[in-house]
């Protein structure tokens, strides 16, 4: 009899290098995966993952006509599953037309995907997120009478995902990003669901990569050097980088000595290069308007006095992804500023390895940043506390581990029950209480003290 496998479907894998790594790691650890992407390339590129027997699944490829016949073969194929599968699909409550239309489209890709699978003696299927990649896997269980799981990580729009009651009810495990994202997806059940049921696994960095230039962070407490201010994403308007910049701008009004790097590209390139003008700021902020180098960006890092991430959510109904440059920069012990916004008080621990503070409370980021420049033994502590923290909730190789052993119990115990662990994210400390997101509303703040 064929070896159980697990079937991965992720979105577009092969330009997701995170998601490749760990894909990879797991196939080093011997874990059977039947590997789709939703869309990409057929063949992924990459020579970490030509461990990989065969070719990556993309269902982008597929043709209208091959779907078309396996919509017309699919009562053949799957039997009564099929006919629950399109029941559910049809009648399941949905929050909008929009999302009815999305949740009965994505069956047509996934009987596509099922019937390419059926013969693989596929176990159980888990998808990277909740969105387009989780509702055709949900079908695919659905069709195949496997298991299901999927990653819960940000959710962009205001509406809440699709058939995400369905979803939480249906899987065996929900892997969230943050505590944050769990008491969101959480938020979806009832009192009596399973604890079990959801795992926090924290999104993990390379230690070896990401580190301090030396332990003692020495040069946080040259006073002779002008402190750099980084900020590493992309040039758009949830990054909040306008607040940067005029936060910038207070701090030159008031005689404070630094230098300012925006390393990134993006659409509000020529919009932030018009306002670093107007405040005067061209000789003290660089803005590099390029994309950065992978290779670079750990010694970007280290010489780095603090980090600044002032991300902001501009619509409710937002749960943001852990930044990945405040999980970088506290790994090169470097001290982060953010918002109070969401997971972020997960990384950045106010008083402790950083700073948080209230999006778009500019005055409040300068004063932040004054204050750190003038207390230069605090902020080696800072940075010290960073990478202990790092170490402790955001290193790569845990982060793979604990999706290893969770795929290996699902292959171990069949069925529909929940893990016998649980993996659990930390709290955030010296803050005030998390406002726990309610139902369909996944902004939340965190008021510093």
């Amino acid at each position: 009899m064929t070896k159980q496998r697990i079937g991965f479907l992720g979105n577009n894998i092969s330009e997701n290098l995170e998601l490749q790594e760990e894909l990879h790691y797991l196939n080093q650890k011997g874990l059977p995966l039947a590997i789709a992407s939703l869309k990409g390339e057929t063949a992924i590129n990459n020579r970490d993952l030509n461990g990989f027997h065969g070719r990556v699944t993309t269902l982008s490829s597929t043709s209208l006509v091959s779907l078309l016949f396996t919509a017309m073969m699919a009562p053949v194929v799957f039997k009564a599953r099929f006919f629950t599968s399109l029941v559910k699909a049809m009648f399941m409550p949905t929050t909008n037309w929009g999302a009815k239309f999305q949740l009965f489209g994505s069956l047509f890709p996934a009987m596509q995907l099922a019937w390419k699978w059926k013969s693989m003696n596929l176990t159980h299927v888990h998808a990277e997120d909740a969105e387009a990649a989780g509702t055709v896997a949900l079908h695919i269980s659905e069709l195949l009478g496997t298991g299901y799981s999927f990653t819960q990580e940000s959710t962009n729009q205001q509406q809440e995902p699709v058939a995400m009651e369905w979803k939480m009810q249906a899987a065996r495990f929900v892997v969230c990003r943050s505590t944050f994202h769990e008491v969101f997806c959480r938020s979806f059940t009832d009192m009596e669901y399973d604890m079990n049921r959801t795992q926090v696994v924290y999104p993990g960095v390379d230690l070896s990569e990401f580190a301090p230039e030396s332990e003692e962070l020495q040069h946080l407490l040259n006073e002779s050097d002008k402190p750099t201010i980084l900020a590493v994403s992309d040039l758009v308007e949830e990054e909040g980088l306008l607040n940067l910049i005029l936060a910038c701008g207070i701090l030159k009004e008031r005689g404070v000595d630094f230098q300012c790097i925006i390393a990134g590209e993006g659409r509000m390139e020529t919009t932030l290069m018009w306002h670093i003008a107007q405040q005067k700021l061209q000789d003290d902020i660089l803005l590099t308007a390029q994309p950065v180098d992978a290779m670079e960006l750990p010694y970007l890092m280290q010489s780095a006095t603090v980090l600044v991430a002032p991300t902001v959510a501009l619509q409710e109904g937002c749960t943001l992804p852990l930044p990945p440059q405040l999980i970088q920069a506290a790994a090169c012990g470097v001290p982060c500023v953010s918002t109070n916004l969401a997971s972020i008080p997960e990384v950045v621990q106010h008083g402790f390895n950083g700073k948080l503070v209230g999006a778009f409370d500019v005055r409040k980021l300068a004063d932040t940043l004054e204050g750190m420049f003038e207390d230069r033994e605090s902020l080696v502590e800072m940075g010290q506390s960073a990478r202990q923290w790092a170490e402790e909730n955001f290193d790569k190789d845990q982060a793979f581990d604990r999706m290893k052993d969770l795929f290996k119990f699902v292959l171990e115990t069949p069925g529909t029950a929940a893990p016998e662990f649980h993996f659990q994210g930390v709290t955030p400390r010296k803050t005030a209480p998390v406002t726990r997101p309610k139902r369909r509303t996944a902004l939340s703040l965190v008021a510093t003290n």
